[in-house]
């Protein structure tokens, strides 16, 4: 799952042009180009070794749990505190933007359909301006325009991104099926339906899931589920055994070979018992 940052930039002047799978990569910063690298590196794979791979590569994408530093989660919620809302340079940079469940309905259908080694554009037919995005967020919440200010642009800001999906659109029948207004829509409910995980998260509270402690617990969670798995094959093993032989050896011997697996079993069921409280 790539990006159509890898593809660089589009100029404003120019609403004609758009990336199609053939484009080359011409990344315009360090953080569009190690993507870039990551694309290169698994179609490198794919040509020296015949891994299955597919590349998708995406529009800007918008939606639930959208994290908070990105351009819409970030000017919903200063809105809903009265905050400025920063906008870089004039806000003409062009996005296309494309509704997060659509972008799933891609990914899986070049999942189950896709051709192994292809790319896959990903494109949403939503082409705004920053500004424009962020009107129709103010618009939504009725807020006034003057929230609005205006910031230094950010260095090597990639002036529009425009994606031709055709491909997946002829090969594999997927369509974007949400509008932007609509989307729109649905994005500012959810974040007004869910503004305490928004606080959560801009508090920083989300890292605490990943201390230690809490890492710790992750892997005494797993190997709990590990050793119920290796139990439940052991206590299926020797039903099955028991069975078998049933027919086979006097009943003495049948009962000294259940009470040893019961024995071997007890000894499991005390480890896994043991793994739990301390994962507790």
């Amino acid at each position: 799952v790539s990006t159509d940052e890898v593809y660089g930039d589009l100029p404003l002047d120019r609403p004609d042009l758009f990336f199609t799978e053939e484009t080359p990569i011409h990344t315009s910063s360090p953080y569009s180009a190690s993507k870039a690298s990551a694309d290169l590196l698994v179609m490198a794979y794919y040509r020296t070794y015949k891994l299955p791979v597919t590349i998708s590569r995406c529009s800007n994408n918008y939606g639930p749990y959208h994290f908070p530093e990105k351009l819409i989660p970030l000017m919903i919620t200063n809105i809903l505190y009265d905050k400025k809302l920063p906008v870089y340079g004039k806000g003409e940079n062009v996005r296309d933007w494309l509704y997060v469940k659509d972008h799933c309905k891609a990914i899986d259908m070049i999942l189950q359909s896709g051709r192994i080694g292809e790319v896959y554009n990903i494109g949403g037919h939503n082409e705004r301006t920053n500004l424009e995005v962020v009107k129709t967020i103010l618009g939504h919440l009725q807020k006034p325009e003057t929230l609005i200010t205006y910031v230094k642009d950010r260095a090597g800001h990639d002036l529009r991104y425009a994606i031709d999906p055709t491909k997946i659109s002829t090969q594999l029948g997927w369509e974007p099926e949400t509008a932007f207004e609509d989307g729109m829509k649905l994005t500012v409910e959810w974040y007004l339906a869910n503004q305490k995980w928004m606080d959560d998260i801009k508090s920083g509270k989300y890292a605490e899931y990943f201390t230690p402690q809490a890492v710790s617990n992750i892997i005494a969670q797993f190997v709990k589920l590990l050793l119920g798995l290796i139990l439940s094959l052991i206590l299926n093993k020797t039903i099955m055994q028991l069975e078998f032989n049933f027919n086979q050896k006097d009943l003495q011997t049948n009962a000294t070979e259940f009470f040893s697996n019961m024995y071997g079993i007890l000894i499991w069921m005390q480890i896994l018992t043991q793994s739990s409280a301390r994962t507790n």
